[in-house]
């Protein structure tokens, strides 16, 4: 019993000897990670939106008064093109993103009521 008890106490020993440099270790990845997720936060962004307008749209909307409104003000952290259209989304475009080539997000202002 007496050569159980001290390898018990051994490996107790080891393992508290170690438990302040787990602790140590992950209180360093936290400040890592932290830092990193401000920085992130922070930082402006200044990658252009592309938009693309489909022509006769209603309320005024034309590629002219978009790019107007959008320059200087519509940046983001990495650059992505956007197209508006009129018409109601597709299912497949709706639910499944699958949009044109070149295009990443699609907004649609809804379709004229004809009547």
């Amino acid at each position: 019993m007496p050569k159980e008890r001290s390898e018990l106490t051994t490996r107790i020993k080891r393992y508290r000897r170690g438990v302040p440099a787990v602790i140590l270790a992950l209180a360093g990845l936290s400040v890592v990670l932290g830092l990193y997720g401000h920085g992130r936060i922070t930082e402006e962004p200044d990658q252009p939106i592309t938009f693309i307008v489909e022509e006769g749209l209603p309320y005024g909307i034309s590629q002219q008064s978009v790019d107007a409104a959008a320059e200087g003000r519509a940046l983001s952290r990495e650059p992505f093109t956007m197209m508006v259209v009129e018409r109601e989304l597709e299912w497949s475009e709706y639910r499944n993103g699958e949009l044109p080539e070149g295009v990443d997000v699609m907004l649609s202002v809804g379709a004229r009521s004809r009547g």
